[in-house]
């Protein structure tokens, strides 16, 4: 781990060049991320049946 430390201070440009691309691909990423236009705004509905004989409705 020192010497991944001492390899960074000493050449910056690497580093830099690292966090360009790694944030070139993270704006690459955001532009393909599919955007729905029209989402499904109807409502969720769910029917229950239960029997219960002799009970009465509630």
């Amino acid at each position: 781990m020192k010497r991944l430390v001492q390899y960074a201070l000493h050449q910056p440009l690497f580093i830099i060049l690292g966090t360009l691309l790694f944030a070139l691909a993270g704006v690459i990423a955001f532009k393909n991320l599919s955007v729905e236009a029209f989402p499904d705004v109807t409502d969720t509905q769910v029917t229950v049946i239960s029997l219960f004989p002799g009970r009465a409705a509630e």
